[in-house]
């Protein structure tokens, strides 16, 4: 049994990739390779940065015709308009104006109206337009659908006994063999500690603001201003695109939690009992939310 993990800067982040199987380690590179470039064609087409990606060309034209879109951005606008709509709008990738104005992403000079929300987001299939100008970011959601795009790719392999893949894109992590497993989740007031989670579904993402060049990248749609909680979001699910929205959702849902442990000590394991709002939300959507903050670990079931 061979093994290879190998890193690559990609998404915004460093995306690592590890590989274990019964193949020879010039095979176990060749897999790592491609799925390496699977990430980097996802990253392509989902790029609100690179201004010849597909989603700017949607951003630049969707307005003023119907876009053909790729099967790729039919899945993953298709999801993001679902938790929209199952959210009333928390989840909202429309936002994308005000993380122009705040500075977090770059300005690409397209005319945005004042008030905008996926409701003025029209997916048909193979084809989307808008009903005014707006702009959108899949920076919430498109990490995980790589991720899980990997996993696609791979699908054949991973059905074989002994074949085992973990995918790790900045936090948003995916196991084939994942039961038991134990990850670390750094602390949103100490980065450079961490604290310990048994893995609960195959996939897990996780919100905080840190490592930002800004106070924050978590903007509130209805408000259009920065969340600057202290606190993070880690949610488990069965796969890394629906963690990753997921996140966000809890991460808004609940700046502050509703319940404390107050006396556990710092970096606790201990999981408590919550009642936070963001509960109800993220476990009928499907996930697992715990909340990390400077002294304890507040489970959100």
């Amino acid at each position: 049994m061979n093994s290879i993990s190998r890193c690559q800067p990609l998404l915004g982040t460093y995306v690592e990739i590890t590989l274990k199987a019964d193949l020879s380690e010039d095979n176990l590179l060749k897999l790592s390779t491609a799925a390496f470039n699977e990430i980097e064609r996802v990253h392509n087409l989902m790029s609100f940065h690179d201004p010849d990606s597909e989603l700017s060309r949607i951003n630049r034209l969707a307005y003023q015709q119907t876009v053909s879109i790729s099967a790729d951005m039919q899945t993953i606008f298709a999801k993001a308009l679902d938790l929209s709509n199952q959210s009333a709008g928390l989840f909202d990738i429309s936002i994308a104006s005000h993380l122009v104005q705040l500075g977090i992403l770059p300005d690409h000079h397209i005319r945005v109206a004042p008030s905008v929300s996926w409701r003025n987001i029209k997916l048909e299939a193979k084809t989307i337009r808008f009903d005014k100008p707006l702009i959108c970011d899949l920076g919430g959601i498109a990490k995980g659908y790589a991720v899980d795009q990997v996993f696609k790719l791979f699908a054949e392999q991973l059905a074989t006994a002994g074949f085992q893949l973990t995918v790790n894109a900045g936090g948003d992590l995916r196991l084939s063999h994942w039961q038991n497993v134990t990850i670390a989740i750094r602390n949103p007031a100490n980065a450079s500690t961490a604290t310990t989670l048994v893995m609960q579904a195959p996939a897990v993402a996780t919100s905080a603001n840190y490592f930002l060049d800004t106070a924050s990248d978590m903007v509130d749609p209805a408000s259009g201003e920065l969340i600057t909680s202290k606190l993070s979001y880690s949610v488990f699910a069965a796969d890394c695109m629906l963690a990753d929205a997921l996140t966000k959702l809890a991460f808004l849902n609940n700046n502050r939690p509703t319940c404390s442990s107050a006396g556990q000590p710092a970096l606790s394991s201990v999981l408590k009992p919550a009642r936070a709002p963001d509960a109800t939300l993220v476990s009928a959507l499907g996930g697992q939310a715990f909340c990390i903050d400077a002294n304890n670990i507040i489970s959100c079931l």
